[in-house]
């Protein structure tokens, strides 16, 4: 799958490549615990997480700027639509309602429309990203990848976790290699 992301990566706003890219990436060992805990205790948004290390296989950094332009970009969808639908599915897998079987069938499809919401939102990345001036060169991909973190993090004023950041990349070094 990763060829055909490298070959994608410049060309229109479909966000197959790049959803392709973040299914591999999120699916491998360590990387989505590492992903939620971002999330859930620093505040990142994952989809800018995947986007950042996507970018990052071009050798690409962003600046401050650009993460301002892609966070504005997806910022109400994921307050207004994301949010609101994981922490309902949320609510359903954590609790035990009196409908136990209907519970889970209604859970499975929020996850199902919750996944296609964060899909919209890689679309809407793409398309703030295209926005953004070309960078004036490229780095190794994975020191891209570490100051692509490195400035979400700060963007986010944090500090993300060490362990969290090694299996990230960690799984980026195996689909860059």
């Amino acid at each position: 799958m990763l060829p055909r992301a490298r070959m994608n990566r410049s060309q229109g706003t479909d966000g197959a490549a790049f959803w392709g890219f973040s299914l591999e990436l999120y699916g491998a060992p360590d990387v989505a615990p590492a992903c939620l805990k971002l999330q859930d205790a620093w505040g990142a948004d994952v989809n800018v997480v995947l986007l950042l290390l996507w970018v990052a296989l071009d050798g690409r950094i962003l600046g401050k700027d650009e993460l301002t332009a892609i966070d504005q970009s997806v910022r109400n969808w994921r307050d207004d639509v994301i949010r609101p639908i994981r922490n309902v599915r949320r609510a359903l897998k954590d609790r035990r309602w009196p409908a136990e079987r209907e519970q889970e069938e209604l859970r499975s499809r929020i996850k199902d429309v919750e996944l296609e919401s964060e899909r919209v939102a890689q679309k809407l990345l793409l398309q703030a990203l295209h926005q953004c001036p070309p960078p004036p060169s490229a780095e190794a991909p994975r020191r891209a990848a570490r100051r692509n973190l490195a400035e979400y993090a700060a963007f986010l004023g944090r500090t993300f976790p060490p362990e969290a950041e090694r299996a990230i990349l960690a799984a980026f070094d195996q689909l860059s290699a």
